[in-house]
């Protein structure tokens, strides 16, 4: 598939599907985070669902994850708006997904708060375009750390065994995020 067009797609998305935002409130009170439109409000042509708080920057401030990955210091430690594609997510709770714009690499690391209960985002948005708010973190991760997010994400036996040593990641620490293309009610947990 065509890098360009899959990043060309997630930032029209981005634009057309995210302009309302999520019109129903998060339940901070009650800690589900997983908001989504209920039946009666108007829904888009896009079937998109919120996750975490309200989005607060404008679909103008959205940047390619190309461009972020190109510049990091450029934003890290500052709170961005980012579009790509969801490549993987964390089949424990949702806890986290990886997104990235088709390139090799391994893309952007975003951390969600994990939920009480239940899963946050659903392992059925693997491919799915998604545009997530946060702050860009450049850390590195212990040996542990990278084997445990790895063995999260499915990864083979092989695959977790060459994990060696500390690993530079990049991270999101994002309290909202918008995923296109999900099915409705694909919240069961993965075991």
């Amino acid at each position: 598939m065509n890098s360009r067009w899959v990043l060309s797609v997630c930032v029209a998305l981005a634009s057309l599907g995210l302009a309302a935002g999520c019109a129903s409130k998060c339940c901070s009170s009650c800690g589900d985070c997983n908001c989504q439109k209920s039946k009666g409000e108007e829904k888009s042509s896009l079937d998109q669902r919120h996750f975490g708080e309200k989005m607060k920057l404008a679909d103008s401030k959205t940047v390619p994850i190309r461009t972020v990955l190109a510049s990091p210091d450029k934003y890290k430690d500052k709170y961005i708006r980012v579009s790509a594609v969801v490549r993987e997510v964390c089949q424990h709770k949702g806890c986290w997904i990886r997104m990235a714009d088709g390139e090799a690499g391994d893309g952007l690391f975003v951390k969600f708060v994990c939920p009480i209960e239940g899963r946050l985002i659903p392992t059925d948005a693997v491919g799915k375009p998604v545009v997530v708010e946060g702050t860009l973190v450049v850390e590195m991760v212990d040996e542990d750390e990278a084997r445990h997010i790895a063995e999260e994400a499915g990864k083979s036996a092989d695959d977790i065994r060459k994990i060696v040593g500390p690993q530079k990641r990049m991270r999101m620490s994002a309290p909202a995020a918008v995923i296109m293309g999900l099915k409705p009610g694909s919240t069961a947990m993965a075991h």
